[in-house]
């Protein structure tokens, strides 16, 4: 992420663009995650209905609600806590760095 960042600043993008950038990208991640969580808690769950208790499956929307929404919150909040913005100054010396 360090070198996107640099490289991003080094190319003119401002801090606030590669802050909105993260900032989008943990919102991406953690809707994804908790759809994907979604998908595969009902899975669970079907497996559970069908095999051992013989019940009819049920489809559970609050999961389809809650899991994206609390894996989008957790990500943005994550991602927030630890991002570490750079100036042009750092992102040079942080390419050269890696160049070495």
């Amino acid at each position: 992420r360090q070198f996107e960042t640099a490289l991003l600043r080094t190319l003119g993008a401002s801090s606030e663009q590669t802050k909105r950038l993260n900032h989008l990208e943990y919102i991406l991640m953690g809707f994804s995650c908790g759809v994907l969580a979604a998908i595969l808690s009902e899975l669970v769950l079907l497996g559970i209905y069908l095999g051992p208790l013989e019940l009819e499956p049920t489809l559970h929307p609050s999961l389809w609600i809650l899991l994206p929404v609390v894996g989008t919150l957790l990500f943005t909040l994550t991602g927030s806590l630890i991002r570490k913005g750079m100036d042009v100054q750092q992102s040079f010396a942080y390419l050269k760095q890696r160049e070495d």
